[in-house]
């Protein structure tokens, strides 16, 4: 017990010439020296389990974002198909235009005129190696729309339009303002509205394949 007491008073001895000597700059060091310790020993081990974690997790996802991708280019349509997915059914032309000029009028757009064009696709009528006509591959409607309105609302009619009406495009958008700080603008818009073609008919009127 007199040895224990003996070296306390000698290490109290020490540190209080220590302080005398260099002050309390070796306290601190020391202090800042078993914080890094405490650190190393108890934080240290958690930050590298949970960055394994969260690379364990990372590889997951790429793993899975792979394997998305090489099922997604196994079942890539071709261009064609995918247009062939959009196309609208001729029928339903009338509907389809005034749902567009309804999207107008709901959004604050005036329309000034409205011209149509129909443009069929020609690439495609070549005949096939039996020597039938292979017909259009699709049947193209253009509207072309002058309209007056505020920007947003334009927006918000090309904006609905697009959306609702899956086999529309818009091909051509050109804005005019008269002055800097109005408001109103001009522009001219054109849609494309992309249809089944027309079945393929026979010198004598019926369509190919449904004669007996």
């Amino acid at each position: 017990m007199a040895g224990m007491t003996f070296s306390a008073d000698k290490l109290r001895l020490k540190a209080e010439l220590l302080y005398c000597r260099q002050g309390v700059l070796p306290f601190v060091a020391a202090l800042l020296l078993l914080l890094a310790i405490l650190f190393g020993v108890l934080v240290v081990p958690g930050q590298i389990a949970a960055k394994d974690s969260a690379e364990k997790e990372l590889d997951k996802l790429m793993q899975q974002r792979v394997s998305m991708r090489s099922q997604s280019g196994q079942q890539r349509l071709s261009p064609a198909q995918s247009l062939a997915r959009v196309l609208g059914d001729p029928q339903t032309t009338n509907a389809q235009l005034r749902a567009l000029l309804d999207f107008a009028a709901d959004s604050g757009v005036t329309v000034v005129q409205a011209d149509y064009r129909r443009v069929m696709d020609t690439r495609s009528n070549a005949p096939n190696a039996q020597g039938a006509a292979q017909g259009a591959a699709y049947s193209q409607l253009q509207i072309s729309l002058p309209v007056k309105s505020e920007y947003l609302s334009l927006r918000r009619f090309i904006y609905n339009a697009l959306s609702e009406l899956p086999s529309l495009s818009l091909d051509q958008l050109i804005i005019k303002r008269e002055q800097a700080n109005s408001s109103q603008v001009d522009a001219q818009l054109v849609f494309s509205l992309w249809q089944k073609p027309p079945p393929v008919t026979t010198e004598s009127g019926l369509a190919a394949g449904g004669a007996n």
